[in-house]
């Protein structure tokens, strides 16, 4: 009957409720109930809000520090961690905690509301020993940040884990100040509004104005909820992603109070396609004068073939020439005239119309270089001789690899070069991994260089001993005087294994996509003399790898042999017709191919329109299960002409 109440007040309102009366032909006695119960619904109802409410008061978020947890029993300084809330009325069950951004040893869960006790486990499931779990946690919510840590010790007779419940301190950022710094010249930062957030829907957001200071300030904490979240707009429109204000983070993709990460640098990098990207850093204090200093800009961030501008302020722009003194790289002086000082913001702009904003903060360096898609100056010129090895493909194991014939080798980041050039001059060292790159499409994260002392001919790499006959180390290799900044892209492992042959490949720009045209055409100079001339058709000297060409399903291909390598195809259809070079079409790949764009080229840009979360052999499987009976086609997609 309740239900049907609530159901007719819900779709009729009152008129319909009166008339469900009459209908029933209730007496007076029954009416009388129903209005009681009437009268406990709307009390209910009434009182739903004030509950909400007082359930809102503050988040029940607990965390655990797992700097001290021992290796026995599942425990572990870097494996998941999980919590078990209890109290009278009910439990959480076991749930899964999340790293917490507020240290690197801590974990934190929120629960939906205020549970008095806490179990804390290694695992998702109750363990069969009590040492796989802590001891019963009473939880002091009267702490602003309630956080459990072991302690060494275990319960006398039962032997769960004991431990120490502290207080990790407010989250609260209130009355701080934050500020604004449009990097790209375009905005009046007096007409941007700052809003924070307790969540990342912002609920219950509040707008800030800046002040006469170009100061944001953080506002004050509403019934025990912290603003956690800031972002920024401007004529109601929102200019800028979701930011933690109460993150430990110093990467510059959250506001740091207590490292001094409280500038918000909007628009560091102007993308071609107007994306902006913005990081928060500290504020820079100094503002001595540029007037005559010399900037140079990194050769792979900026190679000296592309044309590439600057400008200061609001200045005008100028093409950069090369160094006078290295034709690799640009360099500028800085004219007195333009009275350019530190808080000048730089401009570059490359030949793709991307541009970099920054501030030179550090006189003491001189070089500009792009990290994480933003330039600062952070590295001191000098003329070196750089060469860089590409270990994609050659770092990797392989079936029959019992040797362990990577480049490096397996679960390794150590290799090795060798150089040298005539009148017995040579060097040799150990290779340094440099940092992981992406151009939003592709990214490199095996790349090593060798700085070397002065500028050599040859070049050999390798993984293990230098006088090794097998494919842990390269073949002699000639380093070329044409590319700027050469590197090496190494083949992969699986034929050089089974030949215990040197490995091969090609040279090339660094951060380049790999070119399966060229692999295996690198010159093995220990095998000829100084005037011969390899012969590219000798097996030795080339590793062809056609299985990365791919071919589909659904269409017919017409290939004629006669014609010169790379004209081959002369006609593919789908349904008949030829494909169009101008239209988009949908195909299926796997997970490899769809992932290694750095490798497979031709599917970089393409969007990805629907993920399938299983196995090619449940695929199959289901495939045959669905249909008992399989035609094969008797015809054959391919035409070849020879």
């Amino acid at each position: 009957m309740l239900g049907r109440l609530g159901e007719g007040m819900r779709m009729g309102g009152k008129n319909r409720f009166i008339r469900r009366i009459r209908e029933l032909q209730l007496n007076n006695g029954l009416i009388r109930k129903m209005v009681s119960i009437l009268a406990i619904i709307l009390m209910v109802v009434t009182l739903l809000p004030t509950w909400a409410a007082e359930a809102g008061d503050r988040s029940y978020t607990i965390y655990f520090d797992s700097s001290n947890n021992p290796t026995d029993n599942g425990w572990s300084t870097t494996a998941s961690m999980y919590v078990y809330g209890y109290d009278a009325n009910g439990n959480s069950g076991i749930k899964a905690m999340q790293k917490s951004s507020r240290g690197n040893n801590l974990w934190e869960y929120t629960f939906d509301r205020m549970y008095t006790a806490a179990v804390f486990l290694p695992n998702s499931s109750w363990p069969s020993n009590n040492a796989g779990k802590s001891q019963d946690v009473t939880i002091d919510w009267n702490y602003a940040s309630p956080c459990f840590k072991l302690d060494g010790g275990y319960v006398a007779g039962i032997g769960s884990k004991t431990g120490v419940l502290s207080d990790l301190g407010s989250l609260s950022q209130a009355g701080k100040s934050l500020k604004f710094v449009d990097m790209t010249g375009k905005i009046v930062t007096n007409s941007i509004v700052a809003i924070f957030g307790t969540d990342e829907n912002f609920t219950g957001a509040k707008e800030v104005t800046i002040t006469a200071n170009g100061e944001f300030i953080v506002p004050s904490d509403e019934a025990g909820l912290i603003y956690k979240y800031v972002s920024f707009k401007q004529d109601n429109k929102r200019i800028t992603e979701t930011y933690e204000v109460t993150s430990s983070k110093t990467d510059g993709t959250a506001v740091n109070v207590s490292s001094g990460n409280i500038v918000f640098y909007y628009g560091t990098t102007e993308k071609q396609d107007d994306t902006k990207i913005c990081y928060w850093g500290k504020e820079l204090s100094q503002n001595a004068p540029l007037s005559e200093k010399k900037i140079y800009l990194d050769k792979i961030s900026f190679p000296a073939k592309n044309k590439t501008y600057i400008k200061f302020g609001n200045g005008s722009e100028v093409e950069l020439s090369v160094d006078s003194n290295d034709s690799t790289t640009f360099s500028y002086v800085i004219p007195s005239v333009l009275g350019a000082t530190q808080q000048t913001i730089i401009t570059i702009r490359t030949e793709d119309n991307n541009k970099y904003n920054f501030l030179w903060s550090d006189l003491g360096k001189n070089v500009v270089l792009i990290s994480e898609n933003k330039a600062t100056v952070s590295d001191i010129y000098s003329k070196s001789y750089t060469i860089y090895f590409d270990a994609t493909l050659s770092k990797l194991s392989y079936v029959g690899d019992a040797g362990d014939k990577g480049i490096p080798k397996a679960n390794s980041e150590t290799m090795y070069y060798y150089a040298w050039k005539s009148g017995g001059i040579n060097t040799s060292g150990t290779m340094t991994k440099i940092s992981t790159k992406s151009n939003g499409t592709n990214t490199w994260s095996d790349v090593y260089k060798a700085d070397l002392n002065q500028e050599y001919d040859n070049i050999l790499f390798y993984s293990g001993s230098l006088s090794a006959t097998d494919c842990t180390k390269t073949v002699n290799l000639t380093i070329p005087k044409d590319i700027i900044s050469p590197c090496f892209y190494a083949d992969s492992s699986d034929d050089s294994i089974y030949k215990s042959s040197l490995r091969s490949g090609y040279w090339d720009e660094i951060y380049t996509v790999r070119n399966p045209e060229k692999e295996g055409n690198s010159k093995d100079l220990s095998k000829e003399s100084e005037d011969s001339v390899v012969n590219l058709e000798k097996k030795e000297f080339i590793k062809v790898q056609n299985y990365k060409y791919d071919t589909f399903a659904g269409l017919t291909y017409e290939i004629d042999l006669n014609r010169d390598f790379g004209d081959r195809v002369i006609s593919m259809k789908k349904d008949g017709e030829e494909i169009d070079l101008n239209k988009d079409y949908t195909i299926v790949l796997n997970n490899y191919r769809a992932s290694n764009t750095a490798i497979y080229p031709a599917y970089e840009n393409a969007e990805v329109v629907k993920e399938i979360n299983m196995d090619m052999s449940e695929l199959i499987i289901d495939y045959f299960q669905r249909n008992k009976e399989v035609d094969v086609p008797s015809e054959s997609n391919y035409i070849i002409k020879y």
